[in-house]
Protein backbone atom coordinates (compact mmCIF):
# COMPACT_ATOMS: atom_id res chain seq x y z
CA UNK A 1 0.00 0.00 0.00
CA UNK A 2 1.08 3.40 -0.80
CA UNK A 3 1.58 5.93 1.65
CA UNK A 4 -1.86 7.94 1.82
CA UNK A 5 -1.96 11.03 4.29
CA UNK A 6 -4.63 10.97 6.89
CA UNK A 7 -8.45 12.31 6.06
CA UNK A 8 -9.54 14.29 8.81
CA UNK A 9 -12.97 15.53 9.16
CA UNK A 10 -13.88 18.16 11.60
CA UNK A 11 -15.35 19.80 13.85
CA UNK A 12 -17.47 16.64 14.31
CA UNK A 13 -20.44 17.24 15.52
CA UNK A 14 -20.34 20.53 13.42
CA UNK A 15 -22.25 23.31 13.41
CA UNK A 16 -22.24 25.69 10.21
CA UNK A 17 -19.03 24.52 8.29
CA UNK A 18 -17.25 21.35 8.71
CA UNK A 19 -13.76 20.99 7.29
CA UNK A 20 -12.38 17.66 5.09
CA UNK A 21 -8.69 17.07 5.00
CA UNK A 22 -7.85 14.95 1.99
CA UNK A 23 -5.17 14.82 -0.72
CA UNK A 24 -5.20 17.46 -3.35
CA UNK A 25 -7.53 15.81 -6.42
CA UNK A 26 -10.24 13.69 -4.33
CA UNK A 27 -13.41 13.69 -4.70
CA UNK A 28 -15.32 15.07 -1.82
CA UNK A 29 -18.79 14.44 -1.45
CA UNK A 30 -21.42 15.39 1.51
CA UNK A 31 -24.34 12.90 1.50
CA UNK A 32 -27.72 12.43 3.84
CA UNK A 33 -27.79 9.70 5.49
CA UNK A 34 -29.64 7.88 2.84
CA UNK A 35 -26.97 8.23 0.10
CA UNK A 36 -27.93 11.45 -1.33
CA UNK A 37 -25.40 13.74 -2.52
CA UNK A 38 -25.84 17.39 -1.37
CA UNK A 39 -22.91 18.57 -2.13
CA UNK A 40 -19.21 18.23 -4.21
CA UNK A 41 -16.10 19.28 -4.27
CA UNK A 42 -12.75 18.80 -5.74
CA UNK A 43 -9.93 19.52 -3.16
CA UNK A 44 -7.94 21.83 -4.57
CA UNK A 45 -5.72 22.60 -1.40
CA UNK A 46 -5.43 20.72 1.51
CA UNK A 47 -8.16 21.97 3.12
CA UNK A 48 -12.17 21.71 1.45
CA UNK A 49 -15.13 22.99 3.66
CA UNK A 50 -18.60 22.35 3.54
CA UNK A 51 -21.39 24.74 4.29
CA UNK A 52 -24.04 23.53 7.06
CA UNK A 53 -26.32 26.35 7.81
CA UNK A 54 -29.21 25.73 5.57
CA UNK A 55 -29.41 22.19 6.41
CA UNK A 56 -31.24 19.65 9.06
CA UNK A 57 -29.16 18.90 12.37
CA UNK A 58 -28.43 14.67 12.01
CA UNK A 59 -25.97 12.52 10.87
CA UNK A 60 -24.58 13.10 6.94
CA UNK A 61 -21.75 10.83 5.54
CA UNK A 62 -18.78 12.14 4.01
CA UNK A 63 -17.23 10.02 1.28
CA UNK A 64 -13.80 10.66 -0.02
CA UNK A 65 -12.37 9.08 -2.93
CA UNK A 66 -8.97 9.57 -3.52
CA UNK A 67 -7.17 8.12 -6.84
CA UNK A 68 -9.84 5.31 -6.26
CA UNK A 69 -9.65 4.80 -2.59
CA UNK A 70 -13.09 5.28 -0.86
CA UNK A 71 -13.33 6.60 2.56
CA UNK A 72 -16.33 7.56 4.34
CA UNK A 73 -16.51 9.69 7.24
CA UNK A 74 -19.97 10.11 9.44
CA UNK A 75 -20.68 13.77 10.68
CA UNK A 76 -23.25 14.53 12.48
CA UNK A 77 -24.91 18.34 12.12
CA UNK A 78 -25.99 19.41 14.94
Amino acid sequence: PGVSMAITVYPNPAKDVVYVNAPIGSTVELMDISGRIMATQISEGIETSFGLSDMADGIYMIQINSNGELTTERLVKQ
